[in-house]
Parts: C-alpha cells; sequence; structure tokens
C-alpha cells in the first residue's frame, strides 16, 4: 500500500507573453510549457499545484486559452487511490489540480464575489482545476479548503491569488488550517521577504507573515526563481517560472518541485528541464571598462564559449564604462558575427552597467544586502557629466542634488509600486529645476543685449 502522497507543484507558464523584437520567443514560452507537462506527467503525480499567471494576461486570445486547457486536460488521473473533497460543501471534486491567479492572468473587479476575475475560473467551472480563491455560497463569502486524502496521507489544500499588500494581509488572516489533516497547504502569488530577489518590484510581504498559522507548506508563485527553505516549522517552496521570461533570468535553472509527503514528513526534490531542448538561451558578462568599440567586439566574441550555437538566442551583459559611452559597442557587428555563426538572436544589454556603480559605491558585492538612497543618487549624479538640453555640462551641486532627489523619487515610487507618484514628482520637481533654467537663461540673454 502506497504509504505517500506526491504533488507536483510548478507556477508562472505565462502562456502568451509576446516580445516585439523578438516574436519567435512568444512559441518557447508555450513549448517550455508543454515540456514541463510531459515531464510532470512521466512522474506520474497524485496531485498538480500551479501557483498563478498560467496566462501572462487577464484575457488571454481564444487559442492561447485553449492551450492551457488542453494542458490541463492531458494530466492523467492520480494513481493512488486518492479522494478530493470541499470541505464547505462536503462534495466531492473530480480534479487533482489546483491553481491560483497570478498578477497577470487575475484582476481586480468588484462585480465579483472575491473582488477579483480570473479566466481560470473556468477551469474550475469545467472541472478541470480547482481555483483556490474566495467563493459565494448563497449569502456566505467563504475561502474553499480542500482534503485530499488516500489510505494512509491527509492533507487539506488551499489559496488565495495576488492582490495588493493590503487586502491580501486583511484576508490572510481568515484563512485557517484544517483540522484532523496530515499536513496544511497554503498556496499565494506573492512576494516574501527573504525568499524573494533583490529587484523583485512591489510590495513583498514579510514572512512572519505565514509563520505560526498552523500551514506546514506555503507554495509562492510570482517571483521565478526556484526556492526552497524553512522557517520555525514552515517550508517554503517557489517552483519559479517554466521559461526564461526575460534577460534578468537568462542563464538560469528552471524546473518544477516535486513534493513527497508521508503521515509525518514533508520532502521536496527540484526536477531540471532541459529547456536547452526549446532553445539555447547564453548569457555572457562582458567588462568593458575603458574599452575601445574594436577591443570590446573582441572581448565579447572571446566570451562565447559554446561551440555549437543553432538557433541560440545569445546575450551579453556589458559592465563598465567606455571612452565615447555606449557608441563604443559595435552591436551590429557583433549581431552580424555570431548570427554568421548560427545564432537566431542577439541582444546586447549596457543598460545595466550603473549596478555595478552603485556597487562599487556602498562597497557591498551582496546586492540582497544593497539599499538604494537619495543619497546614492547624489553621489552618481556628481561623478558624471550631466547636460542641459544645450549639451552644456552642468556642474551646479545645488542643482545637481535636486535632480538625484527627483531621480531617487521616480525610484522608490517604482519600488514601492507606486507609478502614479511619478506624475507629481516631474511636475513639482522636475518641471520647477526647468522653469528656473528656463528663467535664467532668458536673464542672461537679456544681460548680453
Amino acid at each position: 500500500m502506497n504509504r505517500e502522497l506526491t504533488i507536483a507543484v510548478t507556477a508562472d507558464s505565462h502562456l502568451g507573453r509576446k516580445y516585439p523584437t523578438m516574436e519567435f520567443r512568444e512559441d518557447d514560452i508555450n513549448r517550455g510549457f508543454d515540456l514541463f507537462l510531459d515531464s510532470i506527467i512521466s512522474d506520474r503525480p497524485d496531485i498538480l499545484i500551479h501557483g498563478g499567471d498560467l496566462f501572462d494576461t487577464v484575457f488571454p486570445p481564444g487559442w492561447i486559452f485553449e492551450r492551457g486547457l488542453s494542458g490541463m486536460q492531458s494530466l492523467p488521473e492520480p494513481e493512488t487511490d486518492l479522494t478530493v473533497t470541499e470541505e464547505a460543501r462536503g462534495e466531492e471534486v473530480a480534479p487533482n489540480i489546483f491553481i491560483v491567479h497570478g498578477n497577470h492572468d487575475g484582476t481586480a473587479d468588484p462585480r465579483c464575489e472575491s473582488g477579483c476575475f480570473s479566466v481560470l475560473k473556468y477551469f474550475d467551472s469545467m472541472s478541470l482545476a480547482n481555483y483556490l480563491d474566495v467563493r459565494r455560497a448563497d449569502e456566505d463569502i467563504y475561502f474553499p479548503r480542500f482534503v485530499c486524502r488516500s489510505p494512509e496521507v491527509s492533507l487539506a489544500i488551499q489559496g488565495l491569488g495576488h492582490r495588493s499588500t493590503s487586502q491580501f494581509q486583511n484576508l490572510l488572516g481568515d484563512m485557517k488550517p484544517v483540522d484532523g489533516v496530515d499536513h496544511n497547504i497554503l498556496v499565494v502569488h506573492q512576494a516574501i521577504s527573504d525568499l524573494t530577489t533583490p529587484y523583485t518590484r512591489g510590495d513583498v510581504l514579510p514572512m512572519d507573515l505565514f509563520l505560526d498559522r498552523g500551514f506546514d507548506l506555503v507554495i509562492a508563485g510570482h517571483t521565478h526563481r526556484p526556492v526552497d527553505d524553512r522557517a520555525q516549522g514552515t517550508r517554503f517552496i517557489i517552483p519559479g517560472s517554466s521559461e526564461r521570461m526575460d534577460s534578468g533570468e537568462f542563464g538560469e535553472r528552471r524546473g518544477y518541485y516535486l513534493v513527497r509527503m508521508t503521515p509525518d514528513e514533508i520532502e521536496c526534490a527540484f526536477r531540471m528541464v532541459d529547456l536547452d531542448v526549446v532553445r539555447k538561451i547564453r548569457k555572457y558578462e562582458v567588462d568593458v571598462d575603458a574599452l575601445s568599440g574594436t577591443e570590446i567586439t573582441r572581448r565579447c566574441m572571446e566570451s562565447v564559449t559554446d561551440p555549437d550555437l543553432s538557433d541560440a538566442l545569445v546575450y551579453f551583459l556589458l559592465r563598465g564604462q567606455t571612452p565615447h559611452g555606449h557608441r563604443d559597442v559595435d552591436r551590429e557587428g557583433i549581431e552580424e558575427r555570431l548570427v554568421g555563426m548560427g545564432a537566431r538572436s542577439v541582444k546586447i544589454n549596457t543598460q545595466k552597467i550603473i549596478m555595478k556603480e552603485i556597487g562599487e559605491l556602498v562597497t557591498d558585492a551582496e546586492w540582497r544586502n544593497v539599499r538604494i538612497t537619495a543619497e546614492t543618487f547624489n553621489r552618481l549624479f556628481s561623478e558624471r557629466n550631466i547636460r542641459d538640453l544645450s549639451g552644456n555640462p552642468i556642474r551646479d551641486q545645488s542643482l545637481i542634488s535636486r535632480l538625484s532627489d527627483a531621480a531617487y523619487g521616480m525610484f522608490s515610487a517604482y519600488e514601492r509600486d507606486r507609478k502614479e507618484e511619478i506624475p507629481e514628482i516631474l511636475d513639482r520637481k522636475l518641471m520647477g529645476i526647468a522653469e528656473e533654467l528656463h528663467r535664467e537663461r532668458e536673464e542672461e540673454t537679456v544681460e548680453d543685449r
């Protein structure tokens, strides 16, 4: 008799994501999803949990919706004698698949009983997946809690889709574990501190929020990088995404977690998926400090170590300052040479150079601990030639300080996901500086006359 339950955990498939300059990547995302499903099916898990953002948009095109739909339909019935019961109704439900909505495939909508709309609800109505979010029964609003039982192991699964931090915290307080089962699982699509990446945008929830609530396992989508961690008796899993979605993820491993549960233990194993089967993506970081254009091209070509670039996407991240800035980079020349070697596309990113400089300024190589402040921008701005619209260098330190303060204000607004503050910053700070410069220029013109 089987004394364990197995659960495959994945998230962030982003079916239908479009890339304006790399149209072929949309098909890569979809094929990566298929590859994940094939691998999961070969493991024959009893349960599949998806941590959100199955789709990249709230209203995916019909053929993309069908792609996700057929993917769910392809998953086999569990081999274990498993029953799934929705606790509030006391009814058995057919699917062994559970999913929450993410920030891409869910949106705030006051007309819905949960306050959010997601097409994933249709998966639930078609009995293809159990949608984990707030529901309505008659006049009551409740959180559905699904109890899964095999002959030897029992567990409860509940979840909450992506919301603003304040909404999520308020709702989380009402979620309770199920008594009388071996394990309780909570599925969310939020960024959690200590588990997320340094560049994650938007609000990040404190890990303490999830502790001492009676949940043995917390599964979180959203942040795309796989994590397996423990804190005060709670296991945390972030499965990561099913493809390398953007340049920040190029070169990273991808896969899903296979969780094995016995009545007393939870064991998690990361199952790698070789996405080179879909497309090779090769990322090369190149130090270009003080190099000329010819030297940069040579350094880039020397960094390419893969002898087979057939249909590959090659991505260069150039770090450092050159005598003439980004004009020193011969993008067309580098791309032409690599396409001649079989590459499908070549991308060169010089815009992250500032990261190296901030790292030097704060003298901290560990980016998880870097704290960017207004002073950081002030020091950066004072060390470069800032020019006005006429091309003349700006050397007024008080003006540099005000410009850096405005830049930090916009940076901070993005970090806090408060983009609505940016027009005010532009109007109140930058327009004030522009008007002052304009007055000074008019006064100089009058004096010249």
